[in-house]
């Protein structure tokens, strides 16, 4: 506690600007005690403005030990523009002797907060020797002020503005006051309509009855769609309104008028009716269909209505469905489906297709697509699904055979041609254009003769013939190349159709050592970018490989030849190599086996791992193809992350906290273990946006996060719940530990200001699951807590009993 200064003496006590005592207090200390007692803000400076005299509550505002306050100036204390604001008043005070009154906006330790400051001057007999300071935080009413001119002003304009019809009544039922739709409706003009009745003819006879008894009650009353009579207007047929009659009480409470206000739903009614009918002939034809149709109002994937055919898909009754998960019933899983089609039309708008597989085999289309309202806003989701298993498994079908015969006829190591029923040449593959060196614009359309040396071109003729007459069915005579070599040939030959037209499919075998020599598809092996190993089935020692796989795994071909895939580290062992080969060839669609490897480099990357048999004849060789498929699981990474974390912070967003929360209270349930939340809630971080701007705001819900992340657990997920609210669900956590982590994560906010705006608080408030207590209610009560902490004053921890 400082000594107070005037900075006069008076008669008989010493030298000026010594220490004083007002004549008013007993003694300093009696002065400091009533001063600390009070709650208001209390600080005296002498005419030199400078700081003799603050109590307990001035120090805790400003944020200092009385000893570092007393003796420095406003100027040392506060913000320039606060200074200067406090030291204008002081002046005035000084200058004038008058009393100085003010209201602002104060920054102080617990953030932006109104305040009201009277300073009154200091007297040492008829001289001002210094000011007094009062500061009194008058927050909650300015609030209400502001509510009230505020609500007085809406109400004004709603009275006046409104498309609604709204009167109010005297306790005789006569009108007060009445807005220009009321008045236009039932016929009397606003200016005139004072003193009389609200209805020329009453909306039924009940109706002045339910005034009274309102009147006479005091509480409320409410119909919808009342019909009313045609008033003297050049209106027609009875129309409908919903009707509110509300009591207006006087500053004791009793009642003394109403406020009637009415809305035309006729066109609603109107629109009703006949929507009642449109859903009768909507569920009569959506009935008939056999497609399955189920609807969505919300993203949770609930099902909102869904016709028959949806019902049997699953062989339950169609009121069974609703408000259950769809992936639930139809992919009995625990979450959506990776690429829910639905999902995808709330979060874009677009119309999205997709093709699942459920658990009993079959494969459905589903097409969903967005309902929309006549503001252009989502207000379902309708998803169509048909049962296309037959189809596919034709489509399967047939792609297998096309697959392998443009496999056979583009790797066949025989020079293949087909021939229409003239004799022309209409397709030709990569092995008889390169062996005979001719481009396939050159052969297309041409003569199968002039494959045949010039001096068998007669001779060729005949067989032609014999041919296209089904004579015969092999040849033996040789093939020219573009350059005139002869090429020693068998050909086979067989009918069939191409391309919806018989034709002839003929396959030369080169009999040449030249062919035979290149049977390892050059083209289609050494400059392929899959990596490609050409292995004994039986050992795995590579007989060959291709350029890719010799450049990713650093090796040179003289290095690889001869060793096994084990030695070249593909498999870790034997075993391993083994079981995976025969994973693969055994496997119904031959699907691709993902493995990682290493690189030359040390780096590792995931592979895509398949293997074809090849047969040469009189061996078997085994073709291993590796596809780096690194960089598209990086991808789908990258948007499973959008997908579950909130874009602005970084954090878990609220769709992931959902799954999360239904999860871990299964699994606690389950394993009878304990699991706790903690809601987290940024203090006056309204007033941080209005006074620093949003951007600032942003930076600050980052490092918000940023400290709540480095503070928890990793099987914890912190995401955000909701603007300034944030969740941690702590698997494994009783409320102690829950309640012990709350006050950490206060601290690591509390603790250290940050740089553009100062000292963050938050509110948190902890709960822990209760068994069978669904998430709602666990969640809500976490709410409650934080709620507790904020009307604590803020800055809190709470936890729930």
């Amino acid at each position: 506690m400082g000594e107070i200064h005037t900075g006069r003496p008076r008669d008989g006590e010493g030298a000026p600007g010594q220490p004083i005592q007002k004549t008013f207090w007993r003694s300093v200390a009696l002065l400091s005690a009533a001063l600390d007692a009070t709650g208001d803000m209390v600080a005296i400076k002498d005419e030199s403005l400078v700081v003799r005299f603050v109590n307990a509550a001035m120090a805790r505002m400003i944020g200092r030990p009385v000893d570092r306050i007393l003796g420095r100036t406003d100027g040392d204390l506060f913000t320039a523009e606060v200074a200067e604001t406090f030291e204008d008043g002081d002046r005035t005070v000084l200058d004038t002797g008058c009393t100085v009154v003010r209201d602002q906006l104060l920054t102080t330790r617990d953030g932006l907060v109104w305040v009201s400051a009277r300073k009154d001057p200091v007297m040492d007999g008829a001289h001002r020797v210094g000011v007094i300071t009062v500061i009194h935080d008058i927050g909650g009413r300015v609030e209400t002020e502001r509510n009230l001119r505020e609500t007085s002003s809406l109400l004004d304009r709603f009275f006046l503005q409104s498309v609604f019809a709204v009167a109010h009544l005297d306790r005789s039922l006569r009108i007060l006051r009445v807005n220009d739709t009321f008045a236009r409706r039932f016929g009397s003009p606003v200016n005139t309509a004072v003193g009389r009745e609200p209805f020329t003819a009453p909306p039924g006879p009940d109706a002045l009855a339910v005034f009274g008894r309102v009147l006479a009650s005091g509480a409320p009353y409410a119909a919808t769609a009342t019909p009313f009579p045609a008033a003297d207007t050049q209106d027609e047929g009875t129309s409908y309104w919903d009707i509110s009659v509300q009591p207006v009480l006087d500053a004791a409470g009793v009642v003394d008028g109403l406020i009637v206000g009415l809305v035309d739903v006729t066109e609603r009614e109107h629109a009703q009716r006949a929507l009642r009918k449109s859903e009768r002939e909507k569920a009569l034809i959506l009935g008939s269909i056999s497609d399955m149709v189920a609807y969505y109002e919300q993203d949770d994937l609930r099902v909102t209505w869904t016709n028959a055919a949806a019902a049997r898909s699953v062989g339950a009754p169609p009121g069974d469905l609703i408000g259950r998960d769809c992936f639930r019933i139809w992919a009995e899983r625990d979450a959506p489906c990776p690429d829910c089609p639905v999902l995808q039309v709330f979060e874009t708008g677009e119309p999205a297709e997709a093709e699942h597989t459920t658990p009993d085999g079959r494969t459905w289309s589903l097409r969903a697509s967005p309902g929309i309202d006549e503001a252009g806003a989502i207000v379902g989701v309708v998803e169509v699904g048909r049962d296309i298993s037959l189809q596919k498994r034709s489509d399967q079908a047939v792609r297998r055979s096309l697959a392998n015969l443009n496999a056979y006829f583009s790797l066949s190591c025989d020079l293949l041609a087909v021939v229409d029923m003239n004799g022309c040449i209409v397709e030709v593959n990569g092995t008889l254009l390169d062996r005979l060196g001719w481009s396939r614009e050159d052969l297309l359309g041409q003569s199968m003769v002039v494959l045949h040396p010039a001096e068998h071109r007669k001779e060729a003729d005949s067989d032609l013939d014999d041919m296209l007459a089904g004579m015969v069915d092999t040849l033996t005579m040789p093939l020219v190349t573009r350059d005139g070599c002869r090429i020693p040939t068998e050909t086979r030959i067989a009918l069939g159709t191409w391309n919806n037209a018989p034709a002839f499919f003929t396959a030369s075998r080169d009999l040449s050592e030249l062919a035979l020599s290149k049977e390892k598809f050059e083209k289609a092996f050494t400059n392929n970018a899959t990596l490609m190993a050409i292995t004994d089935p039986e050992t795995g020692r590579v007989i060959d490989a291709n350029a890719a796989f010799l450049r990713v795994f650093g090796r040179d071909r003289a290095s690889v030849i001869g060793q096994t895939t084990v030695d070249l580290g593909l498999f870790p062992t034997h075993a391993i190599r083994d079981a995976t080969i025969k994973a693969l060839m055994e496997s119904p669609k031959r699907r691709p086996i993902e493995h990682r490897f290493i690189r030359s480099d040390d780096g590792l990357f995931v592979g895509e791992l398949s293997a074809e048999l090849i047969d040469s004849g009189t061996t078997h060789y085994l073709l291993t193809m590796i596809v780096d498929v690194t960089h598209q699981r990086e991808l789908m990474a990258e948007l499973e992350h959008k997908a579950t974390h909130d874009v602005l912070t970084g954090a878990n967003n609220r769709q992931q906290a959902d799954r999360v929360l239904e999860q871990e209270a299964r699994r606690a349930d389950r394993m009878n273990t304990p699991v706790s939340v903690i809601m987290a809630d940024v203090d006056h971080f309204k007033a941080v946006n209005d006074r620093f701007g949003h951007p600032v705001g942003d930076r600050v819900l980052r490092e918000v996060v940023e400290r709540l992340d480095a503070r928890v657990r990793e099987t914890d997920l912190l995401a955000r719940w909701g603007g300034e609210e944030f969740l941690v669900i702590l698997p494994g956590t009783d409320s102690d530990g829950a309640g012990q982590l709350a006050e950490t994560l206060r601290l690591a906010l509390a603790e250290t200001p940050m740089p553009e705006v100062g000292a963050v608080t938050i509110s948190l408030g902890a709960a822990e699951r209760r068994p069978g207590e669904t998430v709602e209610e666990w969640v809500s009560r976490a709410d409650q807590a934080l709620y507790a902490a904020k009307a604590s004053g803020r800055n809190a921890v709470r936890v729930a009993s």
